[in-house]
């Protein structure tokens, strides 16, 4: 797992994981569950900010994902969503983006905790919680993803500390 300083501009931010050649797991058998994990150090962020965290390749389906924080807000209104963002989204064959498809409105950064899959899920939102990443890769991105696995800060703001996510993959 790699830690590292995180900067938003434009109400982006990206972990270098994201753009890794070595991220991809290669051929692997299908169902084979596998590990991603990245940190984050922010110094600060506001809502609406986006943090890409981890690549998405095709034929992938995430089965967990697991967020700790430590206190990362000055107060107590910080909250998160976990979702997958497209690098082409709303272009036809390509994935269109769900910032809170895993966990929505998430407290964990307020006084440090940790938030799972399904964390704030309800209704018709489930439906994106059971996806398998089928869609074109984006071929404007160094190693082929199709998405990626991102954090925004969805109400508050965060003022520093460190954020980790860790995602269970499954090839399909």
């Amino acid at each position: 797992m790699t830690t590292e300083a995180v900067t938003i501009t434009s109400n982006v931010g990206t972990h270098s994981a994201v753009d890794s050649t070595r991220a991809s797991t290669g051929a692997v058998a299908s169902g084979s569950i596998f590990m991603r994990e990245a940190g984050a150090t922010i110094t600060s962020a506001a809502a609406d900010d986006v943090i890409h965290m981890l690549p998405i390749f095709q034929n992938e389906k995430i089965v967990d994902v697991i967020v700790f924080a430590n206190d990362v807000d000055d107060n107590t209104d910080g909250t998160i969503d976990v979702g997958f963002i497209g690098g082409q989204s709303g272009t036809s064959g390509y994935l269109t983006s769900n910032d809170d498809a895993y966990i929505d409105g998430d407290t964990c950064v307020q006084a440090g905790a940790v938030a799972r899959m399904g964390s704030g899920i309800t209704g018709a939102a489930i439906d994106d919680i059971n996806k398998t990443f089928t869609e074109n890769a984006d071929e404007n991105t160094k190693n082929f993803r199709v998405g990626t696995l991102a954090v925004s800060v969805k109400a508050g703001a965060i003022n520093g500390g460190t954020i980790t996510v860790r995602a269970f993959f499954a090839q399909v």
